[in-house]
């Protein structure tokens, strides 16, 4: 699944990276999304810095804690940021 598609699913959340409820954040989202291993870590970076352009910060766990941001936003910004991979 992709980290939208997670985020989606499980829901989003702020201030922690996996809820009780399974609601996750979009660093989680990414790591979740990525996988295991050498090949899936330098996907990973990759979205990552997907992410940080298509949000134009380099903190993206300050971009997604920030008050006001919604779960849309979130979901928008990753799939948005496939133009960039």
């Amino acid at each position: 699944a992709t980290a939208a598609e997670l985020i989606e699913a499980k829901g989003w959340c702020q201030g922690v990276d996996l809820r009780e409820d399974g609601a996750i954040c979009l660093g989680r989202a990414l790591g979740v999304a990525s996988g295991e291993g050498w090949e899936n870590m330098r996907v990973g970076a990759e979205a990552l810095r997907a992410v940080m352009r298509e949000v134009g910060q380099e903190n993206i766990i300050a971009w997604n804690d920030a008050p006001g941001r919604i779960k849309e936003e979130v979901v928008t910004a990753l799939r948005n940021a496939k133009r960039w991979l």
